[in-house]
């Protein structure tokens, strides 16, 4: 009797035990000791997960453990575990590289991840008809001024929860944004993946939520209305009258243009030439040069290129990049020609030792690279130039004109040109957060002791406590002795 009424007692303490752990798995909570509240959701990422109306996945790509693990798994997952209690439809998995190659390699086929995603880590945000990446720079932005200092990185802003908010509207809306890419002049291919031409950059807009398309003005007459933004990049013919007509009635009309375009010359590099353009983009708040930027580190022979780390100014394109490397090569001299009713700036600048040249004669192998005073401009150079209708006739035109069509060439949209050119889209369509939730900064705590302070630390932990602990058990010996 005694026996069964145990056995009764055991049972029922674990069916106590299974009841609570059951409970508390389908109503848990999670909480946030963080100082700033780094990983508590606002009401209105709440409101864009709980309004879900079909299935999404979000997949992520980001080494959990190991040399090579990730800084910001634990983030990541701290939001998504979030995230996913307030909508059954929001399904998260994660893909770890090194334990499960194939699959990694399988799912990396499907949505096109890259190798350097997968070292930088990525997420994916997936609606089956639509889907957006979401990178390691959307997620946190870092203080690399420790870096100089021969320190590691430490993210300085928590950016996760307003990119995962934006990534879910993106890919739940109705219809992709079009980019629009001039054909017909000799441009870069937006098909091809051959050295200097642009299927990585458009690859790049398609895993940022855009579609991609070419037109040809030559037979078209006229850029299509559905295009959102119309892309002029890195052409070698002049453009027909009829043709620049038809990109001034894009901005007439309040539409967006970002154009690249360096330096053009004749087929014997004796002089430059025009495309045709210029006119246009002055009218419209960018003047170009004619001369090649120089600036170091500088490359001989037919190209020209440095980086860019320091001259970005502090606008929606070019703020975020401060301190981050951008390469451009054959790049050209734009300024900003502001006007009434137009507003220009320009984004991007050389070092003070840039300098414009105009000497064609060093293409030819005729002469030496170096600055004359007589005609070359000093830097530091402007290379970009962002402009906006302003006069308030509700037609918002915004024009982005870059100095170098090669920034978007394959190989070389990587890293952070990568991000100007995206950033450069974004801020055409306004594509500003729907869900403007503002970054969070975590908390660094460093603790700091003066020489004093040591002493006494020292005394309690390596000398009074030892010693105390000796005291008390020689006197529990003796009192058992006695």
């Amino acid at each position: 009797m005694k026996r069964a009424r145990v056995a009764v007692e055991l049972l029922l303490v674990l069916a106590i035990f299974a009841g609570v752990n059951w409970l508390a798995a389908r109503h848990y909570r999670r909480g946030d000791w963080t100082r700033g509240q780094t990983f508590t959701l606002s009401e209105k990422t709440i409101a864009v997960v709980g309004a879900l109306d079909r299935p999404v996945e979000v997949i992520v790509f980001m080494l959990p453990s190991g040399e090579d693990a990730s800084d910001l798994y634990q983030d990541v997952h701290e939001l998504l575990e979030r995230a996913r209690r307030y909508s059954d439809k929001l399904r998260v998995t994660y893909v770890d590289v090194d334990r499960e190659p194939e699959r990694a390699k399988t799912v990396g086929k499907k949505y096109g991840v890259s190798g350097d995603d997968l070292v930088n880590g990525v997420i994916i945000v997936d609606a089956g008809a639509q889907s957006k990446f979401i990178t390691r720079d959307e997620l946190a932005e870092y203080d690399w001024a420790r870096e100089d200092e021969g320190r590691a990185p430490r993210i300085k802003a928590w950016k996760g929860e307003q990119a995962l908010a934006s990534a879910l509207v993106a890919v739940t809306e109705d219809k992709a944004r079009v980019v629009c890419f001039t054909q017909g002049h000799d441009e870069p291919a937006i098909d091809s993946y051959a050295q200097g031409e642009y299927g990585d950059f458009a690859q790049e807009l398609k895993r940022d939520h855009y579609e991609v398309r070419a037109i040809d003005l030559s037979t078209a007459g006229a850029v299509p209305a559905e295009c959102d933004v119309t892309v002029v990049a890195g052409p070698l013919q002049p453009f027909a009258a009829r043709e620049t007509a038809a990109l001034e009635a894009v901005l007439e009309r309040g539409g967006r243009l970002l154009v690249m375009l360096g330096p053009s010359f004749d087929p014997q590099v004796t002089r430059f030439q025009s495309i045709g353009l210029e006119p246009l983009l002055e009218r419209w708040g960018a003047s170009l040069r004619d001369d090649v930027v120089v600036d170091t580190p500088r490359l001989r022979g037919n190209v020209v290129a440095f980086a860019v780390s320091e001259g970005y100014a502090d606008h929606p394109i070019s703020g975020h990049l401060m301190h981050h490397r951008t390469l451009w090569s054959d790049a050209r001299e734009v300024r900003a020609a502001p006007k009434p009713g137009l507003a220009a700036r320009e984004l991007v600048h050389t070092t003070d030792a840039g300098w414009g040249e105009t000497d064609l004669a060093l293409f030819r192998a005729q002469a030496e690279l170096k600055y004359d005073a007589a005609t070359d401009v000093k830097g530091p150079i402007p290379l970009a130039v962002a402009a906006e209708r302003t006069d308030g006739t509700g037609k918002g035109a915004r024009l982005v004109v870059l100095g170098s069509s090669e920034l978007a060439a394959n190989r070389q949209v990587l890293g952070y040109n990568r991000d100007l050119l995206l950033s450069s889209v974004a801020w055409l369509v306004k594509a500003e957060p729907k869900i403007a939730v503002g970054p969070r900064a975590p908390e660094h705590l460093r603790l700091e002791l003066d020489d004093a302070q040591l002493r006494r630390v020292f005394w309690l932990c390596f000398v009074l406590v030892p010693f105390g602990a000796l005291l008390l058990g020689g006197g529990v010996f003796w009192l058992r002795r006695s």
